[in-house]
This record gives C-alpha cells, sequence and structure tokens, in this order.
C-alpha cells in the first residue's frame, strides 16, 4: 500500500467539524499538517488509509470524545499506543503484510481483532474485558501462526469474555494433534 494509490484527498473542512459523531473514511489521504478538531466525535471508521504516529496522537487530542475506533487495513506506524482513558473499543483489521505491530491500549474495554495473526502483538491491555479474535481464511497452522496465537491468548487470559472463530480452534486442535502424534506416534 502506497500513499500514491489515494487520488482522493480529505479535504481539512471535514476533519474540524465540531458537530460529527461518528465518521467513517476510505482510501483517503489526511493532510499530515492539519490539525484535528472534532470534540463531538464518538466513533471513527478508517479503511485502507496510511497513518503515521503523529496523525493518530492528532487524532485523539482532537477528539477527546473517542470511544470507538475501526481500523480497517490501515498501515503506518509498528507500534500502536493508544492511551486515551474515553476510547473503550478498538476494532482492527490487520491485512497482510510483513510488517510487525505491537497494539499498547491500557484503557480499552473490548478488543476485535480479524485477518493476518503474523506480526500482531499485544501489549498493556489491563483495563480489557472481552475480545474477538477472527482471522484469514489463509490462516493455516503453521508453527508461526500457532505461536502467535498462543501469544495472543497467552495476553487475554484475564478476560470475562473471549470469542474465537472457527477456525482458530480447528488450527489449534490439528496442530495439537501433529504435536501429540510426534510424542507417542
Amino acid at each position: 500500500m502506497r500513499t500514491s494509490e489515494y487520488n482522493f484527498k480529505l479535504p481539512n473542512f471535514v476533519i474540524t467539524c465540531d458537530s460529527l459523531t461518528k465518521l467513517k473514511l476510505v482510501s483517503c489521504s489526511l493532510d499530515p499538517s492539519a490539525k484535528i478538531h472534532m470534540r463531538s466525535l464518538k466513533s471513527l471508521r478508517l479503511k485502507e488509509i496510511i497513518l503515521s504516529e503523529d496523525t493518530i496522537a492528532k487524532i485523539f487530542s482532537g477528539c477527546p470524545l473517542l470511544e470507538k475506533l475501526s481500523l480497517y487495513n490501515c498501515y503506518g506506524p509498528s507500534v500502536l499506543s493508544i492511551t486515551s482513558q474515553n476510547l473503550k473499543r478498538l476494532v482492527f483489521h490487520y491485512g497482510i503484510t510483513d510488517l510487525s505491530l505491537e497494539i499498547f491500549c491500557p484503557y480499552i474495554t473490548s478488543l476485535n481483532i480479524s485477518g493476518w495473526i503474523e506480526g500482531v502483538a499485544l501489549k498493556n491491555l489491563s483495563c480489557l474485558v472481552n475480545s474477538t479474535l477472527d482471522f484469514t481464511e489463509d490462516f493455516n497452522g503453521a508453527r508461526g501462526e500457532y505461536l502467535g496465537v498462543r501469544m495472543i491468548l497467552q495476553k487475554l487470559h484475564h478476560l470475562d469474555v473471549l470469542t474465537i472463530c472457527d477456525r482458530l480452534i480447528l488450527v489449534w486442535l490439528s496442530f495439537l494433534y501433529r504435536f501429540l502424534y510426534v510424542l507417542f506416534g
């Protein structure tokens, strides 16, 4: 994904509208020098947008009431660090990529992750109470994927509610079966 793929440059007046409570943006570029000022925004959905650490910081400083952030195939920083105490829900779809991503969000209570598992690492999620994990059709249970899932599940051991896709369960069982077969053959 490259910036040149986006033909539409979002007008700055959109990201300075104080009356918006919900905003969805798809395949557009944000002016990195623009000031974000949406004081009433509670829900933001971004799809196929390249984000910088600076843009993410501007979103949270300019949207103090933001409660839900949805990111679909958005790329940019290798660490998604969100320390906003108002953000309670993060929905994250990670497309196939060679990049790795650390998610550090100590105040969110709900996390939905879908897409490509490899390269995603969860850090401080101390307030999290529920999560949904749904991985791509390309998820086939290779050792690296298994280890990635294991690390994610270890980070989510304290949840009240964990919802996982059937593909994840089948791959997990398949890996365990292969492991047991090697041991007891």
